[in-house]
């Protein structure tokens, strides 16, 4: 009699349990259920550009790699400026599908895509009101409508596109590499978008931006907007979420007389199938990566006392000096080696507001450049 209870109530905690996971399978889309299991998860993203004659080319290629158990986002650039081995045309003149060579790196495929155009990017961007973006030096572009002085600036979404995607032809010899910094500014904006989800999460909740979200004429996915949504939802719920930016390795070939960037596959598998290795190994996370430290005010001795504070607390303060532009009112992080995680650990050690945090991708020996300002208080900081 007993052993027909027990074999009573194991059939009914089995029809429950199938008809709850029945119920996630027909209440969920394909997408939500793929960010439940532990797989990577692949998206392409495309930012397409029109000049005046009406030709279309692709400015931005990207394959966003999603880590559902890792708590991590990767986002693998590809310089549209560049060729592929054994063709012709750069990059940049091919669709975002054709281009498409992420599988053969990351062997996770792009099963699903957001291409935008320049135009929808601005909109997205104000519909959030703009973003912050730190200009090491003074720059000036061909043909640029805004103009570009030092320091954090404030940015509406013509002036963030324009800053992006702008040109200088000062070399023209050189001409052929404008891309790589070029390149460095759109990974920073990327990075600077995630950065700050959890201010577009709630512009989510706003009537325009939620309409962006789901209005497929926005533009180019083969997502629904359900899908959509639960890509966003996933980004922004998960605070402790860090994203880090590779980019495909080139070489130079000057085999046809006019020198070119040559994507290198090889070496675009390998930087990946390292990244993964030590995502796996949670080596992502170091306790002493280089930084340096600059004093933008005019009292002297602040970088040295903050350079041993944070030689104290492990970190690998490769140099301390004075600041090119003073005075500077706001002390700021800058993040230049593609990880937020290092962001976040710096902001902590420093007590920065989050807000001061951004991320301008450079390649340098540094990771991360703290930047003293009028309002840093090494008297406060001593006792954190």
């Amino acid at each position: 009699m007993n052993m027909r209870k027990v074999v009573i109530g194991l059939a009914i905690a089995l029809a429950v349990l199938s008809i709850f996971f029945l119920y996630q399978r027909f209440t969920s889309n394909d997408l939500e259920l793929r960010l439940q299991s532990s797989r990577p998860v692949g998206v392409r993203l495309a930012l397409l550009d029109q000049d005046s004659a009406g030709n279309q080319s692709l400015e931005l290629l990207a394959q966003m790699i999603l880590y559902p158990d890792r708590d991590r986002v990767l986002f693998y650039f590809v310089n549209t400026d560049a060729y592929y081995e054994d063709e012709d045309d750069p990059i940049r003149t091919m669709s975002p599908g054709s281009a498409d060579n992420f599988a053969g790196y990351t062997d996770v495929s792009s099963d699903y895509y957001i291409h935008m155009t320049r135009t929808e990017a601005i909109r997205m961007l104000n519909l959030m009101e703009g973003l912050a973006i730190f200009v090491d030096e003074p720059m000036v572009f061909d043909h640029q409508q805004f103009i570009y002085p030092n320091g954090l600036r404030f940015m509406p979404g013509e002036q963030i596109l324009e800053f992006v995607l702008a040109r200088k032809t000062s070399q023209p010899d050189r001409a052929y590499l404008n891309g790589t910094e070029r390149l460095g500014r759109m990974e920073s904006m990327v990075l600077n978008l995630f950065w700050r989800r959890t201010k577009l999460a709630g512009h989510l909740s706003h009537d325009a931006m939620a309409e962006f979200a789901a209005d497929g004429a926005n533009f180019d996915s083969n997502m629904t907007a359900v899908e959509r949504r639960s890509l966003f939802a996933f980004i922004t719920d998960h605070e402790k979420m860090h994203a880090s930016v590779l980019e495909a390795p080139l070489r130079e070939d000057r085999e046809t007389g006019q020198p070119r960037l040559i994507v290198k596959d090889d070496r675009s598998r390998v930087i990946y199938t390292e990244y993964e290795e030590n995502l796996q190994l949670e080596t992502l996370t170091p306790d002493d990566f280089p930084v340096d430290v600059l004093n933008g005010t005019d009292i002297s001795g602040q970088a040295r006392r903050l350079k041993g504070f944070l030689q104290d607390r492990g970190l690998l303060v490769l140099d301390a000096d004075n600041y090119r532009f003073k005075p500077l009112a706001h002390s700021v992080i800058i993040e230049r080696s593609g990880d937020t995680w290092r962001a976040q650990r710096l902001m902590e050690l420093t007590g920065l507001e989050r807000k001061r945090v951004v991320f301008r991708r450079m390649g340098l020996d540094v990771d991360a450049t703290f930047v003293i300002g009028n309002d840093f208080d090494l008297k406060k900081l001593s006792n954190r």
